[in-house]
């Protein structure tokens, strides 16, 4: 739906003072992984991201983002259920992906 700098890290603020249930995917060369927790931090140029027993601070420099919510699910995430997904790509190539869940809904 958008890809501004700016309209991304609004969306971070409200995750981050909101506080939603939030899923972070991660996806590398050499392997993935989920976690889940909440945006814990907002800077001009990093995320903190907060779950049980993880910490992880992301640094945003030259990242592009793109996001869509629900209704534009790609088919092999509709058993997710999520309301809204930010996904961070980093100059290397790597991404991010950041999801919102609706508060108490399971996190397939």
């Amino acid at each position: 739906m958008f890809s501004s700098t700016e309209e991304a890290f609004t969306l971070l603020r409200k995750w981050n003072n909101e506080k939603p249930s939030m899923r972070f995917v991660i996806g590398l060369p050499w392997g993935s992984g989920m976690l889940s927790g909440s945006v814990a931090e907002v800077t001009s140029t990093t995320i903190q991201l907060r779950g049980a027993g993880f910490e992880l601070v992301v640094s945003l420099v030259n990242a592009r983002f793109e996001y869509d919510d629900s209704r534009e699910t790609p088919a092999a995430l509709r058993e997710m259920e999520y309301l809204a997904r930010l996904t961070v790509t980093f100059p290397s190539g790597d991404k991010l992906s950041i999801f919102e869940f609706p508060d108490g809904a399971p996190h397939n």
